[in-house]
């Protein structure tokens, strides 16, 4: 996975010693990522303007040789800066300071450049998706879009790609409801968002979800909208055809309801049961029966045949 060519990792190290962070560059530059490297002085002592600077824009942070370094007023002050921010930072050679240890969730201490660069090598892709969850929430944040459910649910419904694909890089849940109750797939399909409702059967959304409106699945709403193209897909990713909705219809009763033949065909295809009674007694045969809909009374009855050979 390449991730994001932005200055992630900022590397702090005395003179003469970033050679040995050889292996750690090597890891990062396959990965495309880019730490910035400041080097001090044979003391530790370095600009303070570019230090900040740096600081500003870490994610995360290495200091070899901390104990040199944080004999530094102005490294002191870095450091007191990045724990403010929730900064992680890996050190070698840490200060014997017991207050350090109030952020022992924070500092990361390591006995050799060694062991640190192999740590942050198996640890990088978790490293990095923090990284990327909050660069996707601060893109969101500076547009002025709110990471919130109901948001998220309205560029799902506008079929607004890159912004719901900034909200699931965020962490934002692809089986969140509204505050209606509603799952963002029930929401693509009733608003006949065929791609949106692609994307998020590929980003693992509950195909069954139930709507808590009004009680349908997002196959069901598809239906109740006729959209044919978005049945396809859903039955066609494995939809329970004979759920029964809270006001009592299976979905091919709703299908015979709304009349579209292709729609019924795709759902007895597939499994639908023309048999399946709603809550008033009357199956999707006996609606089609009842206002005379003689090609899905065949089609009915064919598959009804079919089940009982």
């Amino acid at each position: 996975m390449a991730y994001t060519n932005l200055m992630n990792w900022l590397l702090i190290t005395p003179a003469n010693t970033v050679s040995d962070f050889a292996q750690l560059q090597s890891v990062f530059a396959k990965q495309q990522i880019h730490m910035c490297i400041l080097e001090t002085d044979a003391e530790g002592a370095l600009s303070h303007k570019a230090l900040m600077d740096a600081v500003r824009d870490a994610a995360y942070c290495v200091m070899n040789k901390a104990s040199l370094l944080c004999k530094n007023d102005d490294m002191l002050f870095a450091l007191g800066y990045m724990i403010g921010k929730g900064v992680s930072v890996f050190m070698t050679e840490r200060p014997e300071n017991s207050r350090y240890n109030y952020f022992s969730d924070q500092l990361f201490s390591f006995t050799s450049v060694a062991a640190l660069s192999q740590s942050i090598e198996e640890h990088l892709p978790e490293y990095m998706a923090v990284i990327n969850r909050k660069q996707a929430l601060d893109s969101l944040v500076s547009r002025g879009i709110p990471f919130t459910p109901d948001c998220f649910s309205f560029h799902i419904a506008s079929d607004n790609m890159r912004e719901c694909s900034l909200f699931i890089a965020a962490g934002m849940d692809v089986n969140s409801c509204d505050s209606a109750g509603v799952s963002m797939l029930n929401i693509a399909s009733r608003t006949g968002k065929l791609d949106m409702v692609t994307w998020l059967l590929a980003h693992g959304a509950d195909i069954n979800a139930i709507a808590r409106d009004r009680g349908y699945t997002p196959v069901m709403d598809a239906i109740w909208k006729t959209k044919p193209d978005i049945v396809e897909v859903l039955v066609n990713h494995g939809a329970d055809l004979n759920v029964i909705s809270k006001d009592g219809q299976p979905p091919l009763v709703l299908a015979v309801g709304n009349g579209n033949e292709t729609i019924c065909r795709l759902l007895v295809e597939h499994g639908a049961d023309p048999l399946i009674k709603d809550s008033m007694g009357m199956s999707a045969l006996d609606y089609a029966r009842l206002f005379k809909k003689d090609r899905l009374v065949s089609l009915f009855e064919k598959y009804v045949q079919k089940e009982e050979q």
